[in-house]
This record gives structure tokens, sequence and C-alpha cells, in this order.
């Protein structure tokens, strides 16, 4: 705990203002909830939030807490991709949606990679997606050029 203490003293307040997040993978808050809870805690009382990743329906049934500040949830990759035609997929997605709705937090499609799967994630409902088919990983260089490139082409 000293390691967390010591973290958010050297958080800046314009840091916490900007919404800082921190990720937690689903297994860790199912492995540990009660250490990730008291995290959590601290994380509220600084304006931090979570976002939890790798989520499926048993870590979105436990998010839910006023002691952790959850602000998005990313859903599995496994469950996103393909799940255009798999209806099983579906109704998972939909389900944990549903759970993370109730829990006040963002639902994000991980692992977007195709047409048709953006067109039943977001025909499912997810607030934000990610994936290849948007862009690929790239270095934090590679990233500030290409959203300077895509800024000048705007207002050009």
């Amino acid at each position: 705990m000293r390691i967390i203490d010591g973290m958010m003293e050297r958080l800046s307040e314009k840091t916490r203002q900007n919404g800082f997040l921190i990720a937690v993978d689903c297994i860790d808050l199912v492995n540990d909830y009660a250490l990730v809870r008291r995290i959590g805690a601290q994380l509220a009382q600084r304006d931090i939030g979570i976002t939890i990743s790798d989520i499926d329906a048993e870590g979105a049934a436990l998010a839910p807490s006023r002691d952790l500040p959850v602000v998005e949830m990313k859903v599995k990759r496994r469950l996103v991709r393909s799940c255009a035609d798999d209806r099983i997929k579906q109704a998972h997605c939909a389900d944990i949606i549903a759970l993370v709705r109730n829990a006040g937090a963002k639902s994000v499609a991980d692992g977007v990679e195709t047409h048709s799967d953006f067109l039943a994630v977001r025909e499912l409902g997810f607030d934000l997606l990610q994936g290849q088919m948007f862009a690929k990983p790239m270095t934090p260089r590679k990233f500030e050029r290409t959203m300077l490139a895509r800024y000048y082409a705007a207002v050009a």
C-alpha cells in the first residue's frame, strides 16, 4: 500500500482534474477483490477512475461498488471478435453491457477488427469501440504524428 500512497501523492492536481484512469485487469478483480476495493477507495478520494479490462460476466457483476470508481469496462476480445456471426457471444455481450450500464460505467468493445463486428457491436449498444479496424497498435511518437496529420488534414 505504501507504493500506492506514494504514487497518489506524486500525481499532480492537474492530472487528477483531467480524468486520470488506472487500468485493472478483470482477473485481478476476481482474484483479489478486497485489495482492488481498498485501492479503489483511495483512488475515489482523489477523483481517479478505474478502467477494467478483459471483462466477462463475472467481472462485470463484481465491479459495481461505491468504493470502486469504475469509469469504463472493456469486454474481452474473445467475446467481441467474430460476434457478428455468433449469437451466444452477442447474448454474453448484451448481458455485460446491461451490468456495465447498471454500474454507471461506459462499455468498451475491445477487439473490433472487421466491418461486420463493427456493425454488430454498435447494434448491441457498446458506448466505445476499439480495435485494429480503427488503428493498429503504435508507438507514442507515431500516434502523435498520426493525430497531427489528421488534425491538419481536417482544418485544411
